[in-house]
């Protein structure tokens, strides 16, 4: 191999990875977004093991989550709308059965949450805050 097609292989890949769109680190993402997202995953987690011991602590983080949330309580009802069809979904698993937390957890990194977080960002409506400074903080560049 010569230099020039080692040399266009390099900024091939390098090109590549300018290209593509990562998604942003837990740490990048808003923190609203993220409680979003993380409510999302408490409540499909709980339909899936329903009547299970670790219920009534997913429905506590959910319900901790939607306390520090800043999101109407229409964005909290289509999401609860939304998520039973993600446990509809085939997960099979190679050992029979369906895999349910895998689908919980696809669910709240899905684009439907990004959708309908958008569709109700608490950053284009300031009296969805109590904290008028926390507002402020949160949603200001």
């Amino acid at each position: 191999m010569d230099i020039r097609q080692l040399t266009s292989g390099v900024l091939i890949i390098a090109l590549a990875g300018c290209t593509t769109s990562p998604t942003p680190s837990p740490q990048q993402e808003q923190p609203e977004l993220r409680m979003f997202r993380h409510y999302a995953l408490a409540i499909c987690l709980g339909a899936a093991f329903k009547d299970t011991p670790v219920t009534s602590d997913l429905n506590k983080a959910a319900n901790g989550y939607f306390e520090r949330g800043n999101m109407p309580l229409e964005a909290y009802e289509e999401l609860r709308e939304i998520s039973g069809s993600w446990l509809e979904k085939d997960y099979p698993s190679k050992h029979g059965g369906q895999v349910n937390s895998a689908k919980c957890f696809d669910f709240a990194q899905s684009l439907q949450i990004t959708t309908l977080y958008e569709k109700y960002n608490p950053c284009h409506r300031e009296d969805n805050w109590l904290d008028p400074q926390a507002f402020i903080e949160a949603c200001t560049p």
